[in-house]
């Protein structure tokens, strides 16, 4: 919508008579205004300028009467946004995302000062925001219309989110339970609640690959390490030396990166084993020994 006054307002006063009504609102520079969590980066709206409004559920038209001209705008203190010295977004286009992890998660890994990062599944960065001990609100952008080669997050793309500890110099990846709630649409709107963890950055692997069990030989338990470049299907087996399978250790989808699986030999007798993982166009086979 455009903003119709003649004079600048904040956005509250405004947009009195359809408050109850708003989820969001975002300006073109990617500023929010987000009353749920008390997010206010827009502060005052300004004379000519469009505004992105996203109203609650279920509600698909509101009318919208701004106060008269006459109205003199309330005075207002000027609040300062931290701008993130690690994760700097050089970029922005025509369309954005906001994406919002709200204070009572956050606060649980972060600390004031620290960093929150969106990232493209290239590892690029699309969007940025410092933790100030409150909900985050991060605008991650897309490419511009038109331009695939342009940088930001395609429609359909997954994103990731990082989180830079200034004490430490470390980069730590938010972990979710799910996948499924980032994927990238122009507009979207996503609160990430499902946090089950951090874990320290390491940069993707360049290519698919297995590591030799450890310990080996085994008794009865052994881990197994496995590398991703690309998100993919993953099957890893466990074989005898005859070729029958006794057991199976993964088969699903998993993100890109590195993971680990257990095999449990408890039920087995001691003797040479081999497990076999299939990732894509990727196979490997390697031989471990389990020893009772």
């Amino acid at each position: 919508v455009a903003y119709l006054r003649k004079t600048n307002m904040n956005i509250s006063d405004a947009l009195v008579n359809i408050l109850d009504k708003i989820e969001l609102v975002k300006d073109g520079a990617g500023n929010v205004y987000w009353p749920l969590y008390g997010i206010n980066n827009i502060g005052q709206m300004q004379p000519g300028q469009g505004y992105l409004i996203k109203t609650k559920s279920g509600i698909s038209q509101v009318s919208l009467f701004y106060p008269a001209n006459t109205l003199l705008p309330k005075k207002q203190q000027n609040v300062e946004i931290p701008k993130p010295e690690k994760y700097v977004v050089n970029f922005n286009s025509d369309n954005n995302a906001t994406v919002a992890i709200p204070e009572n998660v956050i606060s649980k890994y972060a600390k004031e000062g620290d960093e929150v990062g969106i990232f493209n599944n290239e590892g690029k960065l699309v969007g940025s925001a410092v933790y100030t001990n409150g909900t985050v609100v991060v605008t991650a952008w897309g490419k511009e219309t038109g331009n695939e080669k342009a940088e930001g997050l395609a429609n359909g793309d997954k994103f990731s989110i990082r989180l830079f500890k200034k004490d430490a110099n470390k980069e730590f990846v938010l972990k979710t339970t799910t996948s499924s709630d980032k994927v990238y649409t122009p507009n979207g709107v996503y609160v990430i609640e499902n946090v089950k963890g951090v874990e320290e950055f390491r940069p993707l692997p360049d290519k698919f690959d297995i590591s030799q069990n450890y310990p080996n030989p085994f008794n009865p338990t052994t881990t197994i390490k496995f590398a991703l470049p690309v998100d993919a299907k993953v099957v890893i087996n466990v074989y005898n030396v005859v070729g029958q399978k006794v057991a199976e250790l993964a088969n699903g989808e998993f993100e890109a990166g590195y993971h680990t699986v257990q095999f449990n030999a408890a039920g087995l007798s001691s003797g040479i084993y081999f497990y076999k993982i299939e990732a894509g166009k990727f196979t490997a086979v390697k031989k471990m020994m389990l020893i009772k």
